[in-house]
C-alpha cells in the first residue's frame, strides 16, 4: 500500500536526485566496438533540460545534431528505432549533421549516427534516446517482511525496469535493468521507504535521461494502516524466567478494540480487557499481540518483545481490513388475483452477510406489517409496486438491513441487495 507522502515536483526531485548521484545510471557505450570513438548526438530543438529526461509530446518535430568538431568531407548516416522497431533503411544519409524526426508518436525511440569518411569507414558514432509520452508507474504489497514492487510501463516498447529503495541508510539498487517488472527487498512494518523505478527500451544507454521515471514513498503494511500500541512487560527473575505479565494499552487508533491476546505460536493466552494483566509462560523473546473487538474479532496483529521488563514499550500493530459481506436476502412473493391483487403474501427465506438476523417486517411507507420470522409468510395489502423489506434482530426493532423487493408480480427465491 503506498502513501503518496510527496507532491508531484518531490517525486521528481526524489528521482532525478538519484540519478544524479548512482554510478550505474551513467551512461554507458551500447554502440559497436569499443575502440570506435563516440561523438554526441544532441536534441537540439525542443529544447530539454540537462536536469530533465528527453520527454516529448506527441506530434513534435525533434532535431538531432551530431558534434563532431573540426570534421571536414564527412557523410552522416542516421538509423532511427521507433516507436515500435528499427528502420528498414537509413532514415537519412548525408553530409549534414543535423536530422530531423518529424511527428513522433507515442513511443520509444533510439536514434544512431554513424560519421564516416569518402572512404566510408566509421570514424566516430553516437546514439540518443528519446520518449514520447512515455510513462511508468508502480504499485507495493507488503506481506512476509517484503515489499514487493510491480512497475507498468507506457509507451515504451522492449521495456526494462530498474528499482531503486533507500530506507535510513544509503540508496539501494534492489534490481538493475531486466524485462522483469518486479522486485522485492526487506521492510520493517511500520517503516517508510523512498522508491524509485525506471523504464527504458533496451537499447537505449543506461541514462537517467533515457529512461521514464516515478518516485514515491511506500509504507511497509499490511492490510491496513500500521498503528503504534504502548504495552507494560514484567519478567519473573531467576527459575521464574518465563513467567511473563503483559498488559496492552488502550489502542486509539484502532476503531472497536476492547480486547487483547498474546501467543508463542504453541499456546494462547486468555482474552483480557486493554489495560488488563494477561499471565503468560513462554521461552520465547517475542510473542505475537492480537487486538481483539468486544465479540473477539481480530482488528490487528503485532509482536511484542518480551524478553526484558519495560513500561510503555511502543510496538507496531498492523490493523486488519475487515471485510464486511455483501448483505443480501432471498424473498418469495405471492399475488392475489383479480381485485385481491393488492394482497401479497411475503416471506423472507433466508439472508447472508448479517449475523443475528431472525425477523422481518415489510413497509410500504404508509404501513408496516408484523414482524415475522424468517421462514414464515407476512401478509400485507399495498398497492404499490414494491415494498421495503427490513430484516431484523431476534427484539423485532433493531434493523440490522434495509433493501427494496419488487410485489408487482408472484416471484420465487427472488435475490435482493440490503443496506
Amino acid at each position: 500500500m503506498i502513501s503518496s507522502l510527496f507532491n508531484n515536483k518531490k517525486r521528481f526531485a526524489l528521482v532525478v536526485a538519484l540519478a544524479l548521484t548512482m554510478a550505474l545510471l551513467v551512461a554507458l557505450p551500447a554502440m559497436a566496438a569499443e575502440e570506435t570513438p563516440r561523438t554526441d548526438l544532441n536534441i537540439t530543438t525542443p529544447a530539454i533540460g540537462t536536469d530533465e529526461i528527453n520527454m516529448v509530446t506527441a506530434g513534435t518535430d525533434v532535431t538531432f545534431e551530431a558534434v563532431n568538431p573540426g570534421a571536414e568531407g564527412v557523410m552522416y548516416t542516421f538509423w532511427v528505432y521507433g516507436p515500435s522497431k528499427w528502420g528498414d533503411v537509413a532514415a537519412q544519409e548525408s553530409d549534414s549533421n543535423k536530422f530531423v524526426l518529424e511527428n513522433v508518436q507515442p513511443g520509444a525511440y533510439i536514434v544512431d549516427v554513424y560519421c564516416r569518411n569518402e572512404e566510408g569507414a566509421v570514424l566516430a558514432e553516437g546514439r540518443q534516446a528519446l520518449l514520447v509520452d512515455s510513462s511508468v508507474t508502480f504499485t507495493s504489497e507488503f506481506k512476509d517482511g517484503k515489499i514487493t514492487l510491480t512497475a507498468q510501463a507506457t509507451n515504451i516498447s522492449e521495456v526494462e525496469y530498474q528499482f531503486w529503495y533507500k530506507g535510513s541508510g544509503d540508496w539501494t539498487c534492489e534490481q538493475d535493468y531486466s524485462t522483469a517488472n518486479t522486485a522485492s527487498f526487506a521492510a520493517t512494518a511500520g517503516q517508510t521507504y523512498d522508491v524509485a523505478v525506471y523504464a527504458k527500451n533496451n537499447n537505449a544507454e543506461r541514462h537517467w535521461k533515457h529512461a521514464a521515471a516515478k518516485g514515491d514513498t511506500v509504507k511497509a503494511e499490511a492490510g491496513g494502516d500500521v498503528v503504534m500500541v504502548k504495552a507494560d512487560v514484567a519478567v519473573g527473575s531467576g527459575a521464574m524466567s518465563s513467567f511473563k505479565t503483559i498488559t496492552v494499552k488502550p489502542a486509539a487508533g484502532i476503531v472497536g478494540a476492547a480486547k487483547f491476546t498474546v501467543t508463542d505460536g504453541a499456546t494462547t493466552s486468555a482474552a483480557k480487557d486493554l489495560g488488563k494483566a494477561a499471565s503468560y509462560m513462554t521461552g520465547a523473546d517475542s510473542v505475537t499481540v492480537n487486538i481483539l473487538a468486544a465479540d473477539g474479532t481480530v482488528l490487528g496483529t503485532g509482536t511484542l518483545p518480551v524478553n526484558a521488563a519495560a513500561t510503555d514499550l511502543e510496538f507496531a500493530v498492523t490493523v486488519e481490513e475487515i471485510v464486511v459481506p455483501d448483505k443480501k436476502a432471498v424473498c418469495t412473493v405471492a399475488v392475489g388475483s383479480g381485485a385481491m391483487s393488492s394482497f401479497k403474501t411475503i416471506t423472507v427465506v433466508s439472508t447472508s452477510g448479517m449475523d443475528g438476523a431472525a425477523k422481518f417486517a415489510v413497509t410500504d411507507g404508509a404501513t408496516t406489517s408484523a414482524a415475522k420470522d424468517i421462514g414464515k409468510a407476512a401478509s400485507y395489502m399495498t398497492g404499490n409496486d414494491s415494498v421495503t423489506v427490513n430484516i431484523l434482530a431476534a427484539d423485532g426493532s433493531t434493523v440490522l438491513g434495509t433493501g427494496a423487493l419488487s410485489v408487482k408480480e408472484a416471484a420465487s427465491n427472488v435475490t435482493i441487495d440490503l443496506q
